[in-house]
């Protein structure tokens, strides 16, 4: 019998953890292994009440943008999603400063449960990350964004269609430089555009304008993962032989 004690002892320490429920005469009648591994994985990920986009709708109601953020930015956190929909765990990875993590993390600890993610149909503990994207009434632009506007596709493809559709004014020869300045907007849009040098004279930076203004959507600037509005030079080179 001291045998077998010993054995199921070193089951206990080494093993997973077990539930016991006692007969009536007071020996073990059933011991199950009860899981606390956190997985990162599983069958059902948790999810918050409602879906992902009642979770943001939660976040939009309750977290207070501070005054004195000027930029948009996104904001990562992660959590132990419990078997009961609790969370725990709760750690700001990135954050925007000027209190953003601490009000971050308060408002994961007054999440309503989520339901929690399952594995072989078991609700088991989950590891949990998300973005949260927090957005400012940002109608500054940007002259050095964390990655700047681009125009769609290529810069060759613009000036192969600038090739196949320019005009060159009569009597100019030589090398020829137009110079264009705009505004990049957040949907990617143009805004604002100057010219500003032009040795080619006629119409050639009318020419130039009509087809960024009329050609497709540039890629906006981001700052923060967040689209914003950025000043761009454009100038265009044109080599006539």
């Amino acid at each position: 019998m001291k045998k077998h004690l010993i054995i199921l002892l070193l089951i206990v320490v080494n093993g997973p953890s077990f539930s016991q429920s006692l007969n009536e005469k007071g020996g073990v009648a059933v011991v199950e292994a009860t899981d606390e591994k956190i997985y990162s994985g599983v069958d059902i990920a948790p999810q918050f009440p409602g879906g992902m986009q009642k979770f943001y709708g939660y976040v939009a109601n309750n977290f207070m943008v501070p005054e004195d953020l000027e930029s948009p930015g996104t904001i990562f956190v992660s959590f132990v999603v419990e078997k009961d929909g609790s969370l725990t765990d709760i750690k700001v990875l990135r954050d925007l400063g000027h209190g953003t993590a601490e009000q971050t993390k308060a408002l994961m600890e007054k999440s309503p449960k989520w339901t929690p993610g399952t594995q072989n149909g078991k609700a088991v503990r989950v590891q949990y990350s998300l973005p949260i994207k927090i957005m400012v009434d940002d109608d500054k632009v940007y002259e050095n964004p964390e990655i700047k506007a681009d125009y769609p596709g290529t810069l060759k493809a613009f000036y192969k269609e600038l090739q196949g559709k320019f005009r060159v004014p009569k009597r100019f020869h030589g090398n020829g430089e137009i110079v264009a300045e705009f505004i990049v907007e957040k949907d990617g849009s143009i805004s604002g555009l100057e010219i500003k040098k032009d040795n080619m004279g006629g119409d050639a930076a009318k020419q130039v304008t009509e087809m960024l203004l009329n050609g497709p959507s540039w890629k906006p600037a981001t700052q923060g993962d967040m689209p914003v509005r950025s000043r761009y030079v454009f100038p265009v080179k044109i080599v006539v032989e």
